[in-house]
């Protein structure tokens, strides 16, 4: 590994200071849910082939955060981390999920049911689509709902369907199979979670097996030829401990070669990425780090 010197090094210690006043214990909460969306569509036509996949997501919410609007019984919260993963009969792999602008809407006005209503804008499968999911819960479940609404509970709700749409088209699957619609857990945190702009290094190996090194704020990234291979190293807080860590670039995970303690700078975290050869000429971009649910960034690079 490279060593900093001069301002560089000086910038690396401020940011350790920085860090110091920014760590505040928090309580997190985590909406899980997963399940199988069934065979065949409740409306329209399925073009991303979901029906009969399975899915997983997960919602994160701080004990801190408050309704944007609500009423008697009643309460919706915006600007949700959300994350996870689903399969389409149109690829081998899973897709990756993840928003930072999701909605919740809990409602226990009906006698008879209490509603989950969970909205959100996702880019799958290069398309961006709004999506939309109602999942009806048994009465009860939501005791509260106005202010900090977040339940302990786990159910498997009656009904449920996932709706998405391109603006133009809308496709309707309900869900089978075991769902925990409204289930949370409440997690300590005692770090935030920071992605560091000052000292990212663009590491190259080339097909020759050497190795070359320099800093990403001297020149836009190279991806060079197609037999070498680019990785990126960023500095970090809050990924030492962490059980998972995903990084996106340009909206597109990313492979995440290494993520831990710094093994140069005590307090300081890094995050080793390799760089897909899809990324070539994006230009400049958007680096985003997800650490259980919570994320950091964005931090921009310029890729060529």
């Amino acid at each position: 590994m490279t060593r900093l010197h001069g301002g560089r090094l000086c910038a690396i210690v401020m940011i350790i200071c920085g860090l110091a006043g920014a760590l505040a214990a928090q309580t997190s909460y985590t909406y899980t849910a997963s399940g199988v969306f069934a065979a065949a569509p409740v409306s329209g036509a399925d073009e991303l082939k979901l029906a009969g996949e399975p899915f997983s997501i997960t919602i994160t919410a701080s004990d801190s955060q408050l309704s944007s609007y609500h009423g008697p019984t009643y309460a919706g919260y915006t600007g949700l981390q959300f994350m996870g993963n689903l399969h389409s009969g149109l690829l081998p792999t899973p897709v990756a999920l993840a928003s930072k602008a999701t909605w919740i809407v809990m409602a226990n006005g009906n006698p008879n049911y209490n509603l989950f209503d969970l909205g959100t804008t996702l880019k799958v499968i290069g398309l961006t689509l709004k999506v939309s999911a109602v999942i009806t819960l048994p009465a009860g479940t939501l005791t509260t709902v106005r202010n900090h609404a977040f339940p302990a509970v786990s159910v498997t709700p009656a009904s449920a369907t996932m709706t998405y749409s391109d603006g133009t088209n809308a496709t309707t699957l309900g869900i089978t199979g075991t769902l925990y619609g409204a289930a949370s857990s409440s997690v300590a945190s005692s770090a935030k979670v920071y992605l560091h702009g000052n000292g990212v290094r663009a590491i190259t190996l080339h097909a020759d097996g050497t190795q070359s090194e320099r800093a990403v704020s001297n020149a836009p990234v190279d991806l060079g030829s197609a037999s070498g291979v680019v990785a990126l190293r960023f500095y970090a807080a809050g990924v030492s401990a962490a059980a998972d860590v995903r990084v996106q670039i340009a909206g597109q995970d990313v492979p995440v070669l290494y993520a831990g303690a710094s093994g140069n700078y005590p307090g300081l975290d890094e995050i080793g990425v390799q760089l897909p050869r899809s990324l070539a000429g994006m230009g400049k971009v958007d680096v985003v780090l997800w650490v259980d649910g919570q994320s950091a960034g964005p931090v921009q690079i310029t890729i060529r």
